[in-house]
């Protein structure tokens, strides 16, 4: 992700509260994904983020490309499945 989010722009603090991080299949086989950004520890309440994921995705927080997990500690947006 280096090549597309400048170094700066990764280690600030997310809109969501929480920082940034890569994940990927190697390091997360359960998830089933080959590549998401992930947000560790957003500040966002569970039903801020079901919210979310209602507009954005498919309203539910284990499936498509928003998956929120550790109730709300890690968001993952799949860029790849």
């Amino acid at each position: 992700m280096d090549g597309y989010i400048n170094e700066t722009a990764w280690r600030r603090t997310t809109p969501l509260g929480g920082w940034y991080s890569w994940d990927d299949f190697r390091g997360n086989r359960r998830s089933g994904h080959k590549g998401a950004i992930m947000i560790i520890r957003s500040n966002l309440k569970m039903t801020e983020l079901r919210a979310i994921d209602r507009i954005i995705d498919d309203g539910n927080i284990s499936t498509g490309i928003l998956q929120i997990r550790n109730g709300g500690r890690r968001i993952y947006y799949i860029l790849e499945k």
